[in-house]
């Protein structure tokens, strides 16, 4: 059997799922059967390993919930949407929420650094302005002109460290997105990819 052979009675085994799922799946064994040719192996040996193509359709109807093991419909010729919904919700819960928890985990990291960064600034600015106002108004003292320049060092280093932080912080965000995009596509049965 040809790959195209083998593609076409996949896709008609396939009849009962919505026309962007079908193609979804078909695309994933042609690509399959390419990637396998590219490598040098025969069609008909990779047709042969993949086995018979209405089994392959059955095991895909069964995953979306389209169809039961024996390639029909649930209870009374019904699909069983039912029970794909509830595994969805359940998947939900079970990814969806430490998602969430490592996202709120990240944001907060990257909110206190910010914070931590922009409080450091103010701190040595203020604490420098503050010394050398009493400079000005006690007269010259040794240890209000250390505390100035310590201050004024503080304001520096926070200066120093703001680029970094930001990259950092704009990594975390980043990393707050994908999370939240990976887990949305997993949930929803896009993850799925035995590539």
């Amino acid at each position: 059997m040809t790959a195209k052979q083998w593609l076409k009675a996949f896709q008609k085994a396939l009849a009962p799922l919505p026309r962007a799922e079908r193609e979804r799946a078909a695309d994933y064994y042609a690509e399959l059967f390419a990637d396998r040719a590219e490598a040098g192996e025969a069609e008909e040996t990779i047709a042969r390993e993949l086995g018979d193509p209405a089994a392959a359709a059955r095991a895909v109807l069964c995953e979306s919930g389209a169809g039961n093991a024996n390639g029909g419909s649930g209870a009374g010729g019904a699909p069983r949407a039912g029970r794909a919904g509830w595994l969805k919700a359940l998947l939900a819960c079970g990814v969806g929420i430490p998602a969430v928890a490592a996202i709120t985990a990240l944001g907060c990291i990257a909110v206190a650094l910010a914070a931590s960064d922009a409080i450091l600034v103010l701190a040595g600015l203020g604490g420098t302005g503050g010394a050398f106002v009493l400079l000005a108004a006690e007269g010259f003292a040794g240890g209000l002109l250390a505390i100035g320049g310590l201050m004024l060092a503080a304001a520096g280093v926070g200066c120093l460290l703001a680029p970094p932080l930001l990259a950092l912080e704009r990594l975390l965000l980043g990393l707050c997105g994908r999370i939240w995009k990976e887990t949305a596509n997993f949930v929803q049965g896009n993850g799925r990819d035995a590539r």
